[in-house]
Order: structure tokens, then sequence, then C-alpha cells
């Protein structure tokens, strides 16, 4: 059976694949979560939220939020360090050019 070879139930692999195509959804795109639950055949919208939270432990919307930001973060962070990038390779030239 697939449980003796893999330890998960076909249920569970069947949950695991919907969780990753959700995530994808969720993280990826501009689709409502609306939409996302219709993608995914769900019978409405709630129960797709309540099947969402019951793997993933935070709502759609809240995993959605949550990871935009950290795409936000991630961003403002490689800015950040480009920045300082700039600024040493400023300093590096002046450094070198003016013998300090």
């Amino acid at each position: 059976t697939i449980k003796n070879s893999s330890g998960k139930t076909a249920g569970e692999w069947i949950d695991e694949y919907v969780m990753l195509e959700a995530k994808a959804l969720l993280k990826s795109t501009n689709m409502t979560i609306q939409q996302i639950s219709d993608e995914l055949n769900f019978p409405s919208q709630s129960f797709f939220g309540k099947f969402f939270k019951r793997l993933a432990g935070l709502s759609p919307k809240a995993y959605r939020e949550q990871n935009k930001m950290i795409i936000g973060c991630s961003f403002l962070n490689t800015i950040i360090s480009l920045r300082i990038l700039t600024l040493w390779r400023k300093v590096s030239f002046n450094r070198k050019y003016f013998g300090l």
C-alpha cells in the first residue's frame, strides 16, 4: 500500500499537494482567495479556508500577508545591501586614489 511504502496515506499525499498549490498561488499571484478556492475545486471559500487553516495553522489571508511581508523585507534588505556596497566602493576608491 501507499502508506506502507511512504509512511503517508493517499489522503495525506493529496492534502500535501493541494497545500503546495494553494501556497504557490497565494504567494505568486494576485488571485483572490475565492478564485484560488475555485481553481483548486473546493466547494466554497469557507471550506478552503478551514482546510488551509487546519494544515497551515493560519488562514489563507494571513499566509499571503506574512509571505508578502517577507518578500518586502527581502527587497528592502537587497536595496540596503546594494547601497552599502556602493558607499564602500566609493570609500575604497577614495582611500586608494588619495593614498589614505
